[in-house]
């Protein structure tokens, strides 16, 4: 782990994921990037704005600026790699881009989650970053530090190649010195028996050499199986691969399980893309702005 990427918005969310980046940029050695995206304006997409706007935007730029130049001179950070860069655009886009162009090894954000209406015409920005992030994502809702996470539980069905989402949990374990849980939900949908379960189970163990303690757990549904599960075994961390289906594929798919439950738990949750992304997977981008790197 070389570079960790930390999208701010100043919120207490945001603040509190940078906790948690800060210390595992020292266990990792890592870089830490503070990024801010300043979001247009709706006028913007359509090219109606006027020079007094282009004027604030300006200002909002160099205010999130002279903010990140505060935060990297926190005696906090003082033992830190840092730098910070300011963007202008939509911040899923703007965030994924900048992972990509600077080969991030993981983001670390906040998120404060989202549920009903919101979550079915927007999302959130922390659910839109895992669908189209090319590297994995850790996000936090609260202050935690990384002592705290004792228990992680990785989230599985046990049949898909999972090569490259074992490699990145692997190489962010010693860095918790948590233990590790493998859950494998089953629900009335997809139910398997026991047996098979344990099948699955030792072949995938011997598959990857993992070191980890298995669950198989019946629910009614994959998400309330993961939240009930983590409530027994008071877990502290969720790891989950995820597909970053989009379009209609992404539809016709019913969403992803790793963003329903970015939006819904508590936890802290790692994510990793299941296929890595090309450039040619970006977000489509209808403007382009200049940035202000520091």
């Amino acid at each position: 782990m070389k570079k960790i990427l930390v999208p701010l918005d100043f919120s207490a969310p945001s603040q509190q994921a940078l906790h948690l980046a800060a210390q595992l940029a020292r266990k990792a050695s890592a870089s830490l990037e503070l990024m801010h995206v300043v979001e247009l304006p709706p006028t913007y997409a359509y090219g109606a704005y006027s020079l007094a706007q282009g004027n604030l935007l300006t200002d909002w730029e160099e205010q999130a600026g002279q903010m990140l130049d505060t935060l990297r001179q926190n005696p906090d950070y003082a033992d830190l790699t840092l730098h910070t860069f300011v963007d202008i655009g939509t911040p899923t886009q703007r965030i994924v881009q900048r992972a990509r162009q600077t080969h991030a090894s993981l983001i670390v954000m906040g998120s404060k989650g989202c549920t009903g209406l919101d979550e079915l015409l927007f999302g959130s920005v922390a659910e839109r970053v895992v669908r189209f992030a090319p590297c994995p994502v850790l996000v936090s809702k609260a202050l935690v530090d990384l002592a705290d996470i004792r228990r992680v539980v990785f989230v599985s069905d046990l049949m898909e190649e999972q090569s490259g989402v074992i490699t990145a949990l692997r190489d962010l374990l010693p860095f918790l010195g948590a233990e590790l849980h493998v859950l494998y939900v089953v629900t009335p949908l997809d139910w398997v028996p026991s047996r098979v379960a344990e099948q699955r189970w030792n072949h995938f163990r011997e598959q990857y050499g993992l070191e980890a303690q298995f669950h198989f757990y019946f629910e009614e549904s994959k998400e309330s199986g993961i939240r009930h599960f983590m409530e027994d075994l008071k877990g502290d961390m969720l790891a989950m691969g995820t597909h970053g289906r989009r379009g209609l594929q992404r539809f016709l798919a019913g969403g992803s399980l790793a963003e329903q439950v970015v939006n819904h738990t508590h936890q802290v949750i790692w994510t990793c893309p299941l296929e890595r992304a090309t450039d040619e997977d970006a977000l489509p981008e209808a403007h382009n702005f200049a940035s202000l790197a520091h």
